[in-house]
């Protein structure tokens, strides 16, 4: 057996052997996955509490909105890092959450090891084809070296044998890939996905009844304001839909919200 063709092998037997152990995961994390931690009992907590002070809000008898949503939004900072429904929750609950798309987020959000055994399950299944097809050219060198120094066909058998059996052994490889990826991961991740989807819509709509409290408290402010001005003022600021107090020194008026 020339070098070439040890070298061959040895690359053929890595994929064969990286195969086996992203089949054996992807299966294990299918009977025994870790899920999306939806039964830890700080992230239930969290979610528990943001649905308690929606209900308040939507009765009118919330007190110190923003204290309760910040505290909520630290508890979520701390679990993001734990739980996958914790890192969207506090996506949603965060100020400024447009700057980051909801998809780069859930794509975060998932396991890196999980996502890292889909993405070697790829490479294997695009890279065993490959060293199939260099096994079959190392075995047709071999097959028409053999037959060039004993000139009879009957050398040409070994040659052939390994030209055909390693790119049987790269397609059994990429197969093998294939199945794990199509099979597997990609109906497990997108489940996950789907998922945190779900729970980003759910957040989405116990915040509206708190935005909807604090528009109508900044309207009632701006009215308050107003109140006692002159009618001519009163309908200046109506009209223009502006803040009857300058936000800052420089005098510039601030508009004021208006009911949607």
């Amino acid at each position: 057996m020339s070098s070439l063709e040890m070298i061959m092998w040895a690359i053929l037997a890595a994929h064969s052997i990286m195969a086996v152990a992203c089949l054996l995961m992807a299966l294990q994390v299918r009977l025994f996955g870790r899920g999306l931690d939806v039964n830890q009992p700080r992230v239930e907590r969290c979610l528990a509490d943001l649905r308690e002070i929606s209900e308040q809000a939507n009765s009118g008898t919330l007190r110190e909105p923003a204290a309760q949503l910040e505290s909520i939004r630290k508890r979520l900072d701390l679990l993001q890092k734990e739980s996958s429904l914790a890192a969207i929750m506090h996506y949603v609950v965060a100020p400024q959450r447009d700057v980051v798309s909801l998809e780069l987020v859930i794509t975060r959000s998932l396991s890196q090891v999980e996502q890292g055994a889909r993405a070697l399950c790829s490479f294997l299944s695009k890279s065993a084809p490959q060293a199939g097809l260099a096994g079959t050219l190392v075995g047709v060198q071999q097959a028409l070296n053999n037959f060039a120094a004993a000139d009879s066909s009957a050398h040409l058998n070994s040659g052939v044998a390994v030209a055909l059996c390693s790119t049987l052994w790269g397609v059994l490889c990429t197969m093998l890939m294939l199945f794990t990826v199509r099979v597997l991961w990609d109906p497990y991740l997108g489940r996950l996905a789907a998922r945190l989807r779900e729970q980003a819509e759910i957040t989405a709509k116990l915040l509206v009844p708190l935005r909807s409290l604090h528009h109508r408290k900044s309207s009632q402010q701006c009215s308050s304001r107003s109140h006692n001005m002159p009618v001519e003022t009163v309908d200046l600021i109506h009209s223009q839909q502006i803040s009857p107090h300058p936000a800052s020194g420089n005098g510039a008026a601030t508009p004021c919200p208006t009911n949607s």
